[in-house]
């Protein structure tokens, strides 16, 4: 079934190509309203898992435990996409096995006040405190 919105979506009386589409209009529609911030939290959690570290609030909450501060003081400085090889997610511990496999991952670099952080996770929610190599 196509469901046509007159007026809109249409140049020079052509449909657009996405006119009839009404999942398409309405997930535009939801993303320009988390970008003006006329929407509900629930945008900062999509917009989060759409385009960062799915464990970037856990990571969060956990330098501040270890830092002894609120959440709100923790600053995130540096996220990136990393291929880990393996599931020790370039952290290994002594004495400790790991799966051989390339894992994917995320490096969050957190800060508060002048003490920074390392935090490598896996694809999900796994994460750990990696000390930064010399």
């Amino acid at each position: 079934m196509r469901v046509a919105i007159r007026g809109a979506g249409s140049r020079n009386g052509q449909a657009s190509r996405n006119a009839g589409r009404p999942c398409f209009r309405l997930l535009v529609s939801f993303w320009v309203a988390c970008a003006v911030g006329l929407a509900t939290p629930a945008c900062s959690t999509a917009a989060a898992s759409a385009s960062g570290p799915p464990a970037l609030q856990a990571v969060v909450s956990d330098a501040a435990k270890r830092m002894s501060t609120g959440a709100r003081k923790v600053q995130v400085i540096r996220t990136e996409k990393m291929e880990w090889p393996d599931s020790a997610l370039g952290c290994p511990r002594p004495g400790e096995m790991y799966v051989q496999m390339t894992t994917p991952g995320w490096l969050i670099e957190v800060r508060s006040g002048q003490r920074t952080l390392e935090y490598h996770t896996d694809a999900s929610d796994r994460f750990v405190l990696c000390t930064p190599r010399p």
